[in-house]
């Protein structure tokens, strides 16, 4: 970037910030580095100068002087220098090439970047920063947020975590981290667009094998998990339970699937309720049954005897 202008007073400054956050750790040496060039113009004083500092700005970097609110701590070595870059005494212009300064975060916090000009024209390029370690552990402070995959067992579940280290020519190190008992929820599923297919089995329910199953087997149902037909869950030799289906279905169970249909058969067949397009049937099997409005008419029946009522018949 190129940043240019003319400051009258003593106190006028121009400052360029990078709008993104960088989180620091207390204790930890970190390293900035750009390519500077200065172009020194004539001041209010008389003075041809070009003056630049840089700063860090947010609460990894308290401020500690009296400027404007909008300036953030100006970045400091650990053995107490300042960061200025100053073209003075008739000189004009000067390629800095790589400039460099080391500096430390007090507390561990955020910041963002600084430059801020107090005289003269300036070209910033190449900017990088960065933890100084360049041996051994590089750097000696990183946060690595990677997502976990979608789990294909129950969830949440426990996981333990194990990292391996490798050295340069990735030979393994004895060392490891390891963690356990991490309670993980794993991402939920998130289905949009047109056209999916589920193909398989999906389950609903909180327990393997019991809840209600959708399958895209066949011609696609959903059922009780056990349901086998309408036939065995009525005679007692299966599970009793309920299927929605949109063709055949259940080969194997012995019932003739052979349309769109809702089977509901209570355990031991003590009632069920059978509905299907091809055979075209609807039966139901109740010790008593009410079909209708109590106001205006109705078909019950309950021990032994049947009730018609209507104001028309």
């Amino acid at each position: 970037m190129y940043i240019s202008g003319s400051l009258y007073e003593e106190s006028e400054r121009a400052v360029i910030t990078y709008t993104t956050a960088i989180d620091f750790a207390d204790d930890v040496t970190y390293n900035f580095r750009a390519h500077l060039i200065g172009i020194a113009t004539k001041q209010s004083n008389g003075k041809t100068e070009a003056k630049m500092s840089i700063h860090m700005s947010g609460s990894g970097f308290p401020v500690n002087h009296n400027y404007s609110n909008d300036i953030g701590r100006q970045i400091e070595t650990p053995d107490g220098q300042l960061g200025f870059y100053l073209i003075d005494g008739g000189e004009t212009f000067r390629d800095f090439e790589i400039a460099e300064e080391t500096f430390e975060a007090n507390p561990t916090g955020s910041g963002k970047l600084q430059f801020v000009v107090h005289s003269g024209e300036w070209y910033v390029q190449d900017v990088t920063v960065r933890p100084s370690a360049d041996t051994g552990f590089n750097p000696d402070w990183i946060r690595i947020v990677a997502p976990v995959p979608n789990f294909s067992q129950q969830r949440p579940d426990t996981y333990e975590f194990l990292a391996e280290f490798y050295d340069i020519n990735n030979n393994i190190a004895e060392t490891v981290a390891f963690n356990t008992g991490s309670t993980f929820w794993g991402g939920n599923e998130y289905i949009v667009g047109s056209n999916n297919v589920l193909s398989g089995s999906m389950v609903i329910g909180n327990a393997i094998g019991a809840g209600i199953e959708m399958a895209g087997a066949n011609s696609g149902y959903m059922r009780s998990i056990g349901y086998t037909g309408f036939a065995s869950a009525s005679n007692g030799s299966g599970y009793a339970g309920f299927l929605m289906y949109s063709g055949s279905v259940l080969p194997g169970s012995g019932d003739n699937y052979a349309g769109v249909g809702l089977e509901l058969v209570a355990p031991g067949g003590s009632g069920s309720l059978r509905f299907s397009t091809n055979p075209s049937r609807f039966e139901v099997l109740a010790d008593s049954f009410y079909v209708g409005s109590p106001t205006s008419q109705f078909i019950s029946g309950s021990e032994g005897q049947i009730e018609i009522s209507s104001s028309g018949f």
